[in-house]
C-alpha cells in the first residue's frame, strides 16, 4: 500500500500518522472518436496515485450536438474501483441513424457528419480528481 505520511511533534512525543493512496481519477482522453456503427463508445478512465482502497466515480452525460435518446443513451451512474484496480472502462451506447446530421465537417477527406456529447464527473468518493474531469465524445460516420 501506498500511505502519505504526517508528521507532528509535542515536546517529548512525536507522532506518526499514516493516511493510504486512494488515488487520483481522470478520462485518459479529452476527447475520443468512435464510428456510429461500432454501437457503442468504450471511454478509458484512469487510477494514478495510488489505488488503496475502494473507490466510487460518479459520471453523468450531457447533450451537445448529439441528443439523447437520438443519438446516444444518456446516463448517470457509478464506477467502483476495488482496491488495487488501476482502469475502469465506461460504456455508452451510440445509435446508427444516418439520418440528418447535426454537424457537417469538411476537409481534405470530404464532408463528415460529425455529432457529439459530453461526459463528466460529478463527484469522486475517495480522493479528488485529477487534470480532466470531461470528455467529449464525437460519433459519426467518418471513418
Amino acid at each position: 500500500m501506498n500511505f502519505k505520511y504526517q508528521w507532528s511533534y509535542n515536546p517529548g512525543t512525536m507522532h506518526v500518522h499514516m493516511f493510504p493512496e486512494p488515488g487520483t481519477f481522470e478520462f485518459s482522453k479529452p476527447s475520443l472518436l468512435f464510428k456510429e456503427s461500432a454501437g457503442r463508445a468504450l471511454i478509458p478512465i484512469e487510477r494514478t496515485n495510488g489505488c488503496d482502497g475502494k473507490a466510487v466515480v460518479t459520471y453523468k452525460t450531457e447533450d451537445m450536438t448529439a441528443k439523447a435518446g437520438q443519438d446516444y443513451e444518456a446516463g448517470a451512474g457509478e464506477l467502483v474501483f476495488e482496491h488495487g484496480e488501476l482502469s475502469k472502462t465506461l460504456e455508452i451506447v451510440i445509435y446508427d441513424d444516418k439520418v440528418s446530421p447535426t454537424t457537417v465537417i469538411r476537409s481534405n477527406f470530404g464532408e463528415k457528419d460529425i455529432k457529439k456529447f459530453n461526459v463528466k464527473f460529478m463527484g469522486i468518493y475517495a480522493q479528488v480528481l485529477s487534470r480532466c474531469v470531461d470528455t467529449t465524445v464525437f460519433m459519426g460516420s467518418l471513418c
